[in-house]
C-alpha cells in the first residue's frame, strides 16, 4: 500500500475491497496497520529473513482461511491484491 495514503483514503480502499487480511512488514508502523485494525481486518506481519536465505522469512498473524492443499489456483481461490502508486 502506498505509504503516502491518508487514513481516510486507506479506509475507503480497504472497505471497498472487503479485505480479509493486510500483510505488512513487522518493522513498519503505518496508517494501514491502524486502519486495518479499526476495520477489524486481520493484520499479518511479514518478517524478512537474512538476505542470504530466500526461505528464511516468516508470516506472523491469525489464520484467515485454510491453506491450499495441492494443485494450482482456481477461479474459486482467494486473490492477493497489491495496491501500487498508480502503475
Amino acid at each position: 500500500v502506498n505509504p503516502d495514503l491518508t487514513a481516510d483514503e486507506l479506509q475507503r480502499y480497504f472497505s471497498e475491497m472487503k479485505l480479509a487480511a493486510l500483510v505488512t512488514r513487522a518493522d513498519m508502523n503505518s496508517a494501514s496497520r491502524d486502519v486495518a485494525r479499526a476495520l477489524d481486518i486481520a493484520v499479518i506481519d511479514f518478517v524478512p529473513g537474512p538476505e542470504t536465505e530466500l526461505d528464511g522469512c516468516a508470516f506472523i498473524g491469525p489464520t484467515v482461511a485454510p491453506a491450499c492443499a495441492k494443485g494450482a489456483a482456481s477461479a474459486e481461490d482467494d486473490a492477493f491484491i497489491l495496491l501500487t502508486s498508480g502503475t
